[in-house]
């Protein structure tokens, strides 16, 4: 049998994009975009951004940024998969993050409104260490950047494995499943 991929993809944001690619039996690849996305502010706590151009990652103590995507796998055929990557593509970096953790958060039966969600509303709660504080949220993966990025150049793809929480979802009645992109801790002082 050959292998089936099945990506989802985000082109609307110009900082990252997004895809998942999924690796089943059936030898046909896919493409799905996230139904929604949104960052999130805490220098901007009631700002909302979905629909912004952005989805930002930032771990500056005063203006930390999140990225939530949602996904819907309802109308995939799938049941399970062999191997599931998240992959980010950067389109620009700050002149610190080289060594910096960026986390994919797996939030099962976790939703949001992208055109209402802001920093105070938020879904999901992390304390300042980087620690869960609420939210049926669990760290599906963390990825070392290894290099700046300034208007996409070095081309820059991020890849975090997601492959139980997509068989997870799979197996749910939903089928949806909400990923939150964050740094590993929010208290710097630098940007």
């Amino acid at each position: 049998m050959k292998e089936r991929k099945l990506s989802f993809k985000s082109i609307s944001l110009a900082l990252l994009v997004a895809s998942v690619t999924i690796l089943t039996v059936y030898g046909q690849f896919l493409e799905f975009e996230p139904t929604k996305d949104s960052k999130v502010a805490k220098a901007q706590p009631t700002a909302n951004f979905g629909t912004g151009r952005y989805m930002m990652v930032n771990d500056k103590i005063n203006a930390a940024d999140r990225s939530y995507l949602g996904f819907d796998l309802s109308n995939s055929g799938l049941s399970s998969v062999n191997d599931a990557d998240l992959e980010i593509y950067v389109y620009q970096t700050g002149n610190q993050v080289v060594g910096s953790i960026i986390e994919a958060w797996y939030c099962y039966n976790l939703d949001f409104n992208e055109l209402t969600i802001n920093w105070n509303n938020q879904p999901a709660k992390w304390s300042s260490n980087g620690a869960l504080l609420s939210g049926n949220c669990t760290l599906a993966d963390g990825y070392t950047v290894l290099n700046r990025v300034i208007s996409g150049l070095p081309e820059t793809k991020h890849i975090w494995d997601f492959t139980p929480e997509v068989n997870q979802t799979l197996n749910s009645t939903s089928k949806k499943f909400t990923v939150v992109l964050k740094h590993d801790t929010e208290d710097k002082s630098n940007n």
